[in-house]
């Protein structure tokens, strides 16, 4: 990537920001695998949005 050109974020990554920063997963499936029960959530905008709102509020913080 150039330095110049902007960065590119899809909602999957976005995703993965969640299930990262949460700390959420499943010990149990292998190999990466998300549970239905954590897929649902993700899935899940309004919950995804205040994800979004309670970082950004966090971000401002610092």
């Amino acid at each position: 990537m150039k330095p110049t050109e902007p960065i590119r974020v899809t909602i999957d990554a976005l995703r993965c920001s969640k299930l990262f920063a949460t700390g959420v997963g499943d010990k149990k499936s292998s190999k990466g695998k998300i549970s239905r029960e954590m897929k649902t959530l993700l899935l899940n905008l309004k919950n995804f949005g205040l994800f979004l709102k309670n970082l950004a509020d966090f971000l401002e913080s610092i």
